[in-house]
């Protein structure tokens, strides 16, 4: 009782800027538009009803917006400068892990989850390639949805080269947890060699911030072309 009591009482002093910046932003970037307006409508659902209930006193939360699908892939992307910019932060300010994994992203076109799938195998630095057979996420891995992700990528020299030095820098962090690397070994770990990464929102809002960039969703990074100011 005293449990049900606490989470009204919580509810009751959250705003609509709080539940912005924990809820809605928390999950942009993670999941689509049309997914995070189902739950807010849950959610709504739940506050009316607390409003006729007389738990609350209204509704604070009509006019959070959502932006359509067809609106994040309009202004999710940034322009040549602008994502130079923002490598250029991410190099200097972030860990080799995150920057390594944000050259990868922006400058070849594969998805979040198809670059945390990636193994050493996968990496072919002769040829200057990367192929793609296999996502990852917080479930887990699992092969491609269709046949046309599976695909082999053709790598500029700079992306190939930091993934050169980014190898030497995970065969040394894991040596020193008693790991080794071999083909098998996810390509972007935890910078305490715990594991593979699951995670890369935060060093991408921060960079964003840092830089005073438009705010997008890593999603906007993934795209092959990049937009020129033209």
């Amino acid at each position: 009782m005293m449990n049900l009591y606490h989470k009204i009482i919580l509810l009751q002093q959250l705003d609509k800027l709080t539940y912005e910046r924990a809820f809605i932003n928390k999950l942009e970037g993670s999941y689509n538009a049309s997914s995070i307006r189902q739950w807010h409508n849950i959610f709504k659902i739940a506050i009316n009803a607390s409003v006729e209930n007389e738990i609350l006193p209204r509704n604070r939360f009509k006019k959070v917006s959502i932006v359509s699908n067809e609106d994040e892939v309009k202004n999710n992307y940034l322009t040549s400068s602008q994502l130079v910019t923002l490598i250029n932060d991410a190099k200097k300010n972030e860990s080799i892990t995150n920057y390594s994994f944000l050259l990868v992203v922006a400058y070849t076109g594969v998805r979040r989850g198809e670059a945390m799938g990636l193994m050493w195998k996968n990496i072919d630095f002769k040829n200057k390639t990367i192929k793609i057979e296999r996502t990852r996420d917080h479930f887990g891995e699992r092969k491609p949805k269709t046949k046309n992700s599976y695909r082999t990528i053709l790598v500029d020299d700079f992306v190939i080269q930091q993934l050169e030095n980014y190898q030497k820098w995970c065969k040394k962090t894991l040596c020193s947890y008693g790991q080794m690397l071999n083909n098998d070994t996810f390509v972007f770990i935890s910078d305490h060699g715990a594991g593979p990464i699951s995670n890369f929102k935060r060093p991408l809002d921060r960079s964003l911030d840092s830089t005073a960039l438009p705010k997008i969703t890593l999603h906007g990074l993934d795209i092959p072309k990049v937009k020129s100011n033209s």
